[in-house]
């Protein structure tokens, strides 16, 4: 079956200067509810109808804005029906946790600006989580440094409101995949921590990955060390395990080795 391009979206590309912001969230519910009922091989137009019985408390332009971007950026469809394939059902066989990790892992990965502060804001903070006895105050990110930030990577010309949109769709996004924790909801600082990503979505993940960037193997260190999947969850490395062994055995994921060392294989299809 032929794929739209949206159903396999570039990857992530390095942070460069200029970056757009992102001024629209993610209406999850609505989007999860969606993706519940999208049945492998049912007919787009079904799809449609079937949604907006779903969704009766939105209006007719947000149906329309939630369906668009499912069918651009999570949905994987020939333009016909909805394409039998791992991540549609996923997306209707995991709990509310899975379908959260599933969807916006997928949906950030789509976003430079989001792979541009997971390398830049994120990581130099993340690299301390695994010290001993590490100081909260060191893991710690304030709004004054995300304000910052954007200022100098957003494309120039983007405006003061569009840069807040944007930080607090950022920050929206780094709670909801569980890495950022405020103790109020109008605190200046959020603490740094680790996520536990349901094992089969964060699988998935990097499945997506190595078939996003054309790449059909990797070594298996890779899935928790710089995968777009373990930079967002910042799982530790026994959860990073237990993900690439279930990943396995749903066939999302196929271990080898070379020279003695553990490889992760993509199967045709994942």
């Amino acid at each position: 079956m032929h794929l739209t391009p949206a159903t396999l979206p570039q990857q992530a590309h390095p942070a460069s200067p200029g970056l757009p912001s992102w001024t629209r969230s993610l209406p999850e519910d609505d989007v999860v509810a969606a993706l519940s009922a999208a049945e492998p091989g049912l007919p787009l137009v079904e799809w449609r109808r079937r949604c907006e019985a779903l969704l009766p408390h939105a209006s007719h332009k947000r149906q329309r804005e939630v369906l668009t971007l499912v069918l651009r950026g999570l949905l994987d469809h020939d333009s016909a029906a909805i394409a039998d394939c791992a991540f549609s059902r996923l997306a209707r066989e995991l709990g509310a946790r899975g379908q959260t990790d599933l969807v916006w892992g997928r949906y950030l990965f789509g976003l430079p600006l989001v792979d541009a502060a997971l390398r830049e804001v994120v990581a130099p903070v993340a690299q301390l989580l695994d010290e001993p006895l590490v100081s909260p105050d060191r893991l710690q990110i304030t709004t004054l440094q995300w304000q910052v930030w954007l200022e100098h990577r957003l494309a120039p010309g983007a405006s003061q409101k569009s840069a807040i949109n944007t930080r607090g769709n950022l920050l929206s996004a780094l709670r909801r995949v569980g890495i950022l924790s405020q103790n109020s909801p109008g605190a200046r600082q959020a603490m740094l921590r680790r996520a536990s990503p349901e094992p089969r979505a964060f699988a998935w993940l990097l499945a997506h990955e190595l078939r996003s960037a054309q790449r059909m193997e990797a070594p298996e260190r890779w899935a928790g060390a710089n995968s777009f999947a373990a930079r967002l969850f910042l799982p530790s490395p026994a959860h990073v395990q237990v993900c690439v062994d279930q990943g396995v055995a749903a066939g999302f994921l196929q271990r080898s080795y070379l020279a003695g060392e553990p490889r992760l294989l993509v199967p045709a299809e994942a």
